[in-house]
């Protein structure tokens, strides 16, 4: 009797799931790659199905926008974009920094108030809505600043290369207390401190690492829906390039 899509990759997806478990439990750097490792072969295998192939960030990005919808993961952080447009020197830089969120967040920072994940939300809509208005230099600045993007360089990038996360994060320190969404902490730097201005971030942004299980789960589950569907079996060697 021939097997169904869903249940020749049954195997795949109940590795991931394994993995999955091990993720949520594990708070040291090993849960950061083990997560990074699973979301980039699960990009792998979306980008084999619906045959778009490109180069690692474009396909990590895809497949968490298109695998974990609910996450909004398309939202720009306007901490790390503010911070990054007053380093670009573009001409542009000011008309985005003049957004009533990105002035809002200017002015907690400087009494040292803490940024939220829904002001980030609404900031974004105002900015997207004026996203053909800017130069090109500031329009790739606001899409590299999307959680998508940053998940890429500080939870993918880092971890895997360099056993750390990136310069933009922190580690969560209060995991039960996480709400399901991004969190920031404001930081100080001393004057010795020999950090080039331009990675002295003033805030700080951080995926907890039970959130961080959700998109994992989210995406594993989305994936195996997908291939479902389409009746399409995982082929072999799926995260490896012809």
């Amino acid at each position: 009797m021939t097997r169904t899509a869903h249940e020749y990759n049954e195997r795949h997806f109940r590795f991931f799931r394994r993995i999955r478990d091990r993720v949520s439990t594990n708070e040291a750097i090993e849960g950061y790659v083990l997560w990074a490792s699973s979301i980039d072969a699960l990009a792998q295998i979306h980008a084999r199905r619906i045959s778009a192939p490109g180069g690692n960030r474009r396909t990590f990005v895809r497949a968490l926008l298109d695998l974990a919808p609910s996450h909004a993961l398309s939202i720009v952080s306007v901490p790390m974009l503010h911070h990054e447009l007053k380093q670009s020197g573009d001409p542009d830089a000011q008309t985005v920094l003049s957004i009533q969120g990105m002035r809002e967040y200017a002015n907690a920072a400087s009494m040292s108030l803490v940024w939220s994940h829904q002001s980030d939300r609404t900031t974004t809509a105002v900015i997207e809505q004026r996203m053909n208005n800017h130069s090109s230099g500031t329009q790739k600045l606001i899409l590299a600043n999307r959680y998508a993007e940053l998940l890429y360089e500080e939870y993918r990038c880092s971890p895997v290369h360099g056993l750390d996360l990136g310069w933009r994060t922190f580690p969560s320190f209060h995991r039960d207390e996480e709400d399901g969404h991004p969190a920031y902490s404001n930081y100080m730097y001393l004057p010795s401190d020999d950090r080039p201005p331009e990675r002295r971030y003033r805030t700080r942004i951080c995926f907890a690492q039970v959130y961080l299980s959700q998109i994992l789960t989210d995406a594993i589950d989305e994936l195996e829906r997908q291939c479902d569907v389409a009746n399409w079996r995982i082929p072999a060697y799926a995260t490896i390039e012809d």
